[in-house]
């Protein structure tokens, strides 16, 4: 009679309420930390698709201020073999279809330094004054030797002589030596 007590009786309905609760707890329990790993997840992946596409916006912008820093050395160096050919050419007219390449050059580092400038972060604002300042210097220390007479023979002159309109070569190719060596470090 025990046993059919136990089975029909008032404890087994109380046992039964106990687990039942008991039950509801644990499954909404464990409802609501499935749902807060769901949410956890999508959160994750939002996270890390916009982490994805800074870091490939950061990837594009550095490869232009990159290419534009190779643009910049490029040009500079060759404004710096055009200027030496032209130091070191003999013949006035051939020297003087070489003078208008180094303006023109000139031109196109100015366009490029602005542009550079422009996409600057600001934790490069120092640098790039730097930069500008040493291009500045780069072009006067060129200026005494740009503007040339053509009609002064040049075969007459000795490499190291005095330039009838007062300049020395060595000046120009001192000057273009030393920023050709400051170049490779921009």
């Amino acid at each position: 009679m025990a046993v059919s007590t136990y089975e029909n009786g008032p404890i087994r309905k109380a046992v039964g309420r106990f687990l039942s609760a008991r039950a509801s707890a644990l499954g909404i329990g464990f409802t609501g930390l499935l749902l807060l790993m769901a949410v956890m997840a999508i959160d994750a992946t939002t996270s890390l698709r916009n982490v994805e596409v800074t870091t490939a916006a950061l990837r594009i912008e550095s490869g232009k201020r990159d290419g534009l820093l190779d643009l910049l050395r490029a040009d500079i160096y060759r404004s710096a073999t055009v200027v030496r050919d032209y130091l070191l050419e003999l013949d006035g007219a051939r020297a003087e279809s070489q003078k208008a390449e180094p303006e023109l050059l000139r031109t196109r580092i100015d366009d490029t330094l602005r542009i550079y400038g422009q996409k600057l972060p600001d934790t490069e604002k120092d640098g790039f004054k730097d930069l500008r300042s040493r291009v500045e210097s780069y072009w006067k220390s060129l200026a005494p030797a740009l503007p040339w007479d053509a009609a002064v023979p040049r075969a007459a002159e000795a490499p190291g002589s005095r330039h009838p309109n007062g300049v020395q070569r060595r000046t120009a190719r001192e000057g273009w030596e030393k920023f050709t060596g400051l170049a490779t470090h921009v």
